[in-house]
């Protein structure tokens, strides 16, 4: 029984989406957790050292498109949305 809840152990599988679709290093997350990775400066020089993203797609990903409900359990209040509202 142990063994099948090791093998669905959430953080193992989250690791290996990071790993395989977010191009993570395979140990990079674990490095993180107990420490030994990069501080939040080291992370924060990084983004900065970074070139800026392309303004075209910038925003892909980051706010909700209108009529979506996403994973929630109501309306995903979109950017457009919030501005309408104002």
């Amino acid at each position: 029984m142990l063994a099948e809840w090791q093998r669905r152990d959430p953080i193992e599988g989250y690791a290996a989406r990071l790993v395989a679709e977010f191009g993570f290093a395979a140990d990079g997350w674990r490095r993180s957790a107990n420490g030994s990775g990069p501080t939040s400066t080291e992370c924060a020089e990084q983004a900065l050292a970074s070139p800026l993203p392309d303004p075209a797609i910038a925003t892909a990903g980051v706010f909700a498109e209108s009529g979506g409900t996403g994973r929630r359990r109501g309306p995903v209040v979109t950017l457009e949305d919030r501005r309408e509202a104002a």
